[in-house]
């Protein structure tokens, strides 16, 4: 492989930010779409999530994956990589995996005292987590299949919980396909490839 090359650290900032704008869009447009429901009917809280949630899931898990790939390209060409190769997008995940994420989150909404607080909550973090998943997979995917790149690593922000932390403490040591990016809801730990 060569020489390792480090990326900037203010490069990985940059993208980290991008990738937090990307999330506060999703949570705006969540957050919008929840006031228009009549939280006291949560049948039709069910539907209507049901109805809108996969449009939102898929539309900012592609914007998502387009921050990422466009941020893999600049870094790859700015490491020196010599080979061609453009950055692989995630693929959205079925409509399915928004569906799950509606029902599951409205559950404290069926409750005899019912918690729209706490449902909003599960959505958010729900949302945040697919969102996110659209940037990791690009990497992770594109990481493996770059000649140029020796894998990807976990980058994490202050006050990550300790899995998150023992994951990231590995460095750059994901360099197989069957690495999958493990995460939670509302984690904010990122893949960044290694060159």
């Amino acid at each position: 492989m060569g020489l390792s090359v480090a990326l900037p650290a203010s490069e990985v900032r940059q993208y980290r930010q991008a990738l937090r704008d990307v999330n506060t869009l999703a949570q705006g447009a969540l957050l919008s779409q929840w006031r228009q429901f009549d939280l006291a009917d949560a049948a039709a809280v069910t539907a209507g999530l049901l109805d809108t949630l996969p449009g939102l899931v898929d539309g900012y898990f592609v914007v998502s994956s387009t921050v990422a790939a466009d941020w893999y390209d600049v870094v790859r060409a700015q490491a020196g990589a010599r080979r061609r190769f453009a950055a692989i997008p995630a693929e959205p995940p079925d409509r399915s995996r928004a569906e799950v994420l509606a029902r599951w989150a409205v559950g404290p909404l069926f409750s005899a005292d019912p918690k729209p607080d706490i449902a909003l909550s599960k959505l958010a973090g729900g949302l945040q987590r697919v969102v996110a998943t659209g940037a990791r997979e690009t990497v992770r995917v594109s990481s493996v299949a770059d000649p140029a790149a020796r894998g990807w690593q976990r980058v994490t922000s202050g006050g990550s919980c300790d899995f998150c932390t023992m994951l990231a403490g590995r460095g750059a040591v994901y360099s197989e396909a069957s690495v999958a990016f493990e995460s939670h809801d509302a984690c904010h730990c990122d893949a960044v490839p290694a060159f």
